[in-house]
This record gives structure tokens, sequence and C-alpha cells, in this order.
């Protein structure tokens, strides 16, 4: 029996993502150095240009505060507790150390 073939879906002409990592460090350079030329792989041809917007979406400092502490109580990594403290200081917040993991312990 012959297997019916099935059309590619095409991409949309425009794509957007949201995302909590800031792409424009390992990410976008990544993107910039190793696909930096027309290449074919894996059946791939990657042929056309694209270009990539970046920009921060601006929120409140109370949802900013909400999400820092709701990892700081949801912890389990101690090598996280002293980037979480910088963080906290950056919004000008203090994060009590009884409270790390807390959510974690409770479980």
């Amino acid at each position: 029996m012959a297997k019916k073939k099935t059309k590619p879906i095409e991409p949309p002409p425009r794509s957007e993502i949201e995302t909590y990592h800031d792409p424009r460090d390992y990410w976008l350079n990544e993107l910039a150095s190793r696909f930096d030329k027309p290449s074919c792989f894996n059946g791939q041809v990657s042929i056309r240009r694209y270009r990539v917007h970046v920009y921060e979406i601006p929120e409140s400092k109370e949802i900013l505060v909400e999400r820092l502490r709701h990892l700081w109580w949801n912890c389990d990594n101690h090598h996280h507790f002293k980037p979480l403290k910088h963080a906290a200081e950056t919004l000008g917040i203090e994060l009590s150390y009884d409270d790390f993991g807390k959510d974690r312990k409770k479980q």
C-alpha cells in the first residue's frame, strides 16, 4: 500500500514568542555565529534570511517582586541563593533567609 504524502505546514510569515530568558546573551550570539551563511542539514535547507527583534516587556515592580518571591519560596538549590538575593537588591527588597525554599519543604 502506498504511503499518503502530507504537505509540509508552512510557518506564518511573522512569528512572535514571549520568554523569561533574556535571549540577548547566548542565544542571539549563537544564532548569529552558527547560522551566518546558507546551509543544508538533516534535510532542512536554510537559504532565507530572518531578522529577530528582542525587547523587554515593561511590567510593574510588584509583578517582578511576586515572581521573585515565588522563586525564593520554591527554590531547591543552594546555588541560587546569592543570585536571587542579588535580584532582590536590584528591586530594592529584602528576602528572608527563613523563607528560602519554605514551600518546597512543606511538600
